[in-house]
């Protein structure tokens, strides 16, 4: 059978989160067959049809399973609902899919509030519906809008200290919608007894990976030096966003750090909404970098700022990735869709909260260090990527220090951006397939490759493997999975005013437009 989820209207949003999870996934058309053997899940992302209400009943009725957003649910089941606005919800209240940390949508949904007969499970955050043999889980919002958001606030971040760190990021948490939605469709394949096969995240079936990003801003070629030596003590191979225009004297300075990326911050340490603005101060700084003999293949924007003008002129320059907190945090990578359609240009998201976001937060040198050792442990447990950047301007290098020396110990891929990014185009390259037959999993040849692949059992067991064209299940090795992100119970502490956020938005935008 085919192990095909099947997407009921094509739609960017949905697309993009399939892709990053590595789901063999295809749209529904009138000429298939919507049954149990032809797609391991159906996702009812848009409104049915009156032939799409009926082959959902069937597919259904024969013990299918099925994923619904914005509520879609009550359009095929008989049931009642009411209308529900939902801000941050805190993981263990999406329970038992629960994300790694707090899921950001500030969305009104629809939730089911009395059933025709069927049992439903869950709070209002996310629903499960059991239908004769088959299963529906309904999530009450609108996925896809909030996966395309580019929307942006101040959050806190969560830590012990009753001051929190903050920074402006993108409003919709997409890492944690992600997780999930994953943890969903893993649900939803072992009701039907199915393995959950996708494309795995990381190179040769590590855990997770590491990546270090350097923001140059402003730093003296002391600082620079300093840091670089703790980078090249550990053999990290850092990627450092020159700021132009504060190094323009000397940036053959550059040219000693041996086992370093460099990459464009900008020219002028600002970023504008306007096109024209964006280009001229980004073509500079490239122009100056590359004059001095760097090859340059991505960009990060002063301030984690992403925007339309900014995306646009990514694409112009012909860079390979960028990173913008704005846009989105703590997730895998993806192309932004933009009006225009996708970009060419990947985005790699980073965890926001750096060494200079606790110094505003008065943290001491031993609060920043666990911190950071907090946050890499639980993005390990969750084999999430691990994506780290700091300032030299911020000095605390004791922090990194450590952070760099846990890596290591842990044996943790440690990678460049360039290298993250060309390695997460191969796992894109080929959309995947998996069949099932008599407990093998089968693959195009074509598929192969470099990447491997998770099999998430019934049982908390899984496979994370290459695959070679076929895999007979019983033969592979399977562990069981153990272990899952500490969730503070008063984690949504982090999502409570702030008096502090108006003041600090007021001296960034300051900083910003007077520096």
């Amino acid at each position: 059978m085919n192990l095909t989820i099947g997407l009921l209207k094509q739609d960017a949003g949905w697309e993009l989160l399939l892709t990053q999870i590595g789901a063999a996934w295809g749209v529904y058309d009138a000429s298939q067959t919507m049954s149990p053997d032809s797609f391991a899940v159906m996702i009812v992302n848009a409104a049915p049809t009156t032939m799409q209400h009926r082959d959902l009943a069937a597919y259904l009725a024969s013990g299918g399973s099925i994923l619904t957003d914005n509520g879609a649910a009550r359009l095929f089941l008989d049931c009642t609902y009411s209308k529900k606005h939902f801000t941050s919800i805190a993981p263990n209240d999406c329970a038992p899919f629960s994300p790694a940390s707090i899921l950001d949508i500030d969305s009104t949904g629809t939730v089911i509030t009395k059933s025709g007969g069927y049992r439903v499970d869950g709070g209002t955050s996310v629903q499960i519906i059991a239908n004769g043999a088959g299963t529906v889980v309904s999530l009450p919002y609108a996925v896809s809008p909030l996966i395309l958001s580019t929307a942006s606030r101040r959050k806190n971040f969560y830590a012990p200290p009753d001051r929190l760190p903050s920074e402006r990021v993108a409003a919709v948490s997409k890492g944690s919608i992600r997780q999930l939605v994953t943890n969903i469709l893993e649900l939803l394949h072992h009701r039907r007894a199915l393995p959950f096969v996708h494309t795995w995240y990381y190179p040769d079936g590590h855990p997770t990976i590491f990546t270090f990003r350097v923001d140059t801003d402003k730093g003296s070629e002391t600082e620079l030096r300093e840091l670089y030596d703790v980078c090249a003590r550990h053999g990290v191979p850092g990627t450092w966003f020159v700021d132009v225009q504060s190094h323009e004297r000397w940036l053959d300075f550059f040219s000693s750090f041996s086992g370093q990326e460099i990459g464009l911050h900008c020219y002028t340490h600002e970023t504008s909404a306007v096109r024209k603005n964006v280009l001229a101060n980004f073509g500079t700084g490239l122009h100056l970098l590359r004059e001095a003999g760097f090859t340059v293949n991505g960009a990060s924007a002063p301030c984690g700022t992403w925007n339309a003008a900014v995306g646009s002129v990514y694409n112009e320059l012909e860079m390979a990735y960028s990173s913008e907190f704005s846009l989105d945090y703590d997730d895998l990578p993806f192309f932004p869709v933009t009006a225009g359609g996708p970009s060419s240009v990947m985005q790699l998201p980073i965890h926001p909260i750096c060494v200079g976001s606790m110094k505003r937060s008065r943290y001491t040198s031993l609060q920043m260090r666990d911190y950071f050792r907090t946050c890499a442990m639980n993005r390990i447990v969750s084999r999430e990527p691990m994506c780290f950047y700091h300032h030299p301007t911020h000095h605390h290098l004791e922090v990194f220090d450590e952070i760099f020396s846990l890596i290591n110990e842990l044996k943790i891929p440690m990678l460049s951006y360039s290298a993250y990014a060309a390695w997460w185009k191969k796992r894109i390259a080929v959309r995947p397939q998996f069949t099932l037959d008599n407990g093998s999993i089968t693959i195009p040849a074509r598929a192969s490759g470099d990447v491997w692949y998770r099999i998430a059992l019934p049982g908390n067991e899984e496979i994370i493997t290459k695959i070679d064209g076929r895999l007979t299940i019983t033969e592979a090795r399977r562990v069981h999975r153990h272990g899952t992100a500490a969730i503070p119970e008063d984690i949504l502490r982090a999502r409570k005013f702030d008096p502090r956020h108006p003041l600090i938005n007021m001296l960034d935008y300051w900083y910003k437009t007077t520096q």
